[in-house]
């Protein structure tokens, strides 16, 4: 996961900044053995992934890496049929590290929209809203607005 991150150019995020990396495999020409393998389903679901992760968090930055199932070496081994998608985000000085979803866990594609639904609840996006108020001689308060700040 660490390389993965180092790789996309985001392996510390600042903090409040989410950082997602999607990996997923390509090349595996006549190679596999366990899968069928179509090469541009991939690209497209990674792309539809970014599409969305920029749509729900617009300040994320996301990475697609396509890894060559070809040209792994025995230290760097790289499943076949490789669909992941992971985020960081740092709280409070520490990074934490969300699954998005797992093609070599679930054997599935992210299905469409309830994968969405299933990254609001892993990664839930926090709208902080303030709004100025003037305090009374009582103790309450009045919003001001924008006219009188």
């Amino acid at each position: 996961l660490e390389e993965k991150f180092r790789q996309s150019g985001h392996a510390r995020p600042a903090p409040g900044q989410i950082c997602a990396v999607i990996e997923y495999c390509y090349n595996s020409g006549g190679a596999q053995m366990t899968t069928a393998h179509d090469q541009g389903r991939y690209r497209e679901e990674a792309e539809l992934v970014q599409a969305f992760l920029r749509e729900y968090y617009p300040g994320i930055a996301v990475s697609i890496l396509a890894i060559d199932f070809k040209n792994r070496s025995t230290t760097n081994l790289r499943r076949l049929g490789a669909f992941e998608v992971d985020a960081r985000i740092m709280i409070d000085g520490e990074i934490a590290e969300i699954n998005l979803w797992s093609k070599l866990h679930s054997k599935l594609w992210p299905v469409w929209p309830d994968w969405h639904e299933l990254v609001k609840l892993r990664l839930p996006i926090f709208s902080l809203v303030l709004r100025p108020s003037a305090v009374l001689a009582d103790g309450s308060a009045v919003p001001v607005s924008n006219a009188e700040l």
